[in-house]
């Protein structure tokens, strides 16, 4: 099995300086050629946001359940934290536009201890309906 990648830049028909890459993957498959269209577009990125914060949700909230100590309840926590707080320092220790690359991480990093802060308070109200 084996599938060859074609990428075709094409533009819409209401904005002609908007364009999308359309990439055709064709599956050659015991003799058979299926062709698949992939489009990419600016949802892309929000999907993977979206994902990236629910793995980060559910690797907390199995922390949270399974974890004996609190310290390994705490660590997807302390490692978003420690991250936001290091590109926040790098934030006015870098000079110039790298600055803003930083910020933009530590913003994300906060977003991550957020997501972490939702799944405690997920495993808080089990916790309570258990008892």
């Amino acid at each position: 099995m084996f599938f060859v990648r074609q990428e075709i830049l094409f533009s819409r028909l209401t904005n002609s300086s908007n364009c999308d890459i359309i990439r055709i993957e064709t599956f050659v498959w015991s003799g058979k050629m299926l062709a698949f269209l992939t489009f990419i577009e600016e949802y892309s990125q929000q999907l993977l946001y979206i994902l990236i914060g629910l793995a980060l949700f559910i690797v907390q909230l199995i922390f949270c359940f399974k974890a004996e100590r609190t310290f390994f309840k705490l660590l997807p926590v302390l490692l978003c934290l420690l991250a936001g707080i290091a590109f926040l320092i790098c934030v006015f220790v870098v000079e110039g536009w790298n600055a803003l690359g930083f910020l933009i991480l530590a913003i994300y990093c906060g977003f991550a201890v957020l997501v972490c802060v939702a799944s405690w308070i997920v495993f808080g109200i089990t916790r309570f309906f258990k008892r």
